[in-house]
């Protein structure tokens, strides 16, 4: 198995996609009370990463074993100069691949296989009316949409109008909800799990505290699905002035597409 090391742009970059309060010109500035309301947010797809850059069709139907995630910010080279300090925090959420998660997936991929198995359309099981991959793509969540190339489409009733991991593992939820009164679990489809950042930026003109570029570095080994949501939910105070200071939103990250195989 091959280890990626990829760094991107947030909004730019192929896998790194602003999906939901997306800031102006995409890129962040600092909040007056240093909440970011609303909080921006983004997808980093794993498997489109890993597709780019291998050169292959990367299944999100397996697990991405994660090294490191870096996440930083950097100055954006326009008419206003950044010449104060600023920092910025927030969090990166992903799925654990537990064995309940592999098969809640592989119920929703034969669901939709049912549905196309009488249809002719652009993903089709059998006849078809384009050349496509037949790989199984989901999104985050019906409100956090976007941010998956080619998800797969949905003509479930009572479903979004495509795959959603918020909406498979609800379903699983309702199928697997303990009878027990004392049970320390909802259902059996796994939660989310987040990872604090914080990052910063100094120009060193105004007396700051802050020495230099400071990005947030983690090591995780953490065996996970292929799609993580980020977003920015604090900053330090707005500078003093009518222009604010623009920045950008690195993430650099270390990861092993398809680590134990696809399921």
């Amino acid at each position: 198995m091959t280890r990626i090391v990829a760094r991107g742009r947030v909004g730019v970059n192929e896998g790194f996609t602003w999906t939901h309060n997306v800031p102006s010109d995409g890129d962040i500035d600092a909040d007056n009370d240093g909440v970011m309301t609303p909080s921006p947010q983004f997808i980093v797809d794993l498997s489109a990463i890993a597709g780019s850059r291998l050169g292959y069709q990367a299944s999100m139907m397996a697990g991405y074993k994660i090294h490191r995630i870096t996440v930083g910010i950097r100055p954006v080279d326009d008419a206003a100069d950044n010449d104060v300090q600023t920092a910025f925090a927030g969090d990166i959420y992903m799925y654990p691949l537990t064995d309940h998660c592999k098969t809640a997936l592989q119920l929703a991929r034969r669901v939709e296989k049912a549905d196309e198995e009488n249809q002719i359309d652009e993903d089709s099981l059998f006849l078809s009316n384009a050349v496509d991959y037949s790989g199984f793509r989901y999104g985050w969540s019906n409100v956090n949409a976007g941010g998956v190339e080619h998800i797969t489409a949905n003509g479930i009733a009572g479903m979004s109008g495509y795959w959603y991991l918020s909406d498979i593992f609800d379903a699983y939820d309702n199928m697997t909800e303990p009878k027990q009164d004392n049970a320390l679990f909802g259902g059996r489809a796994p939660e989310n799990m987040g990872l604090p950042w914080v990052c910063s930026w100094s120009t060193g003109m105004d007396l700051s505290s802050l020495s230099g570029c400071q990005d947030y570095q983690v090591a995780t080994n953490l065996t996970v699905l292929p799609l993580l949501q980020g977003r920015v939910n604090y900053s330090s105070g707005d500078e003093a002035g009518g222009i604010d200071d623009d920045y950008t939103v690195e993430v650099s990250i270390e990861f092993t597409p398809e680590f134990g195989g696809v399921f």
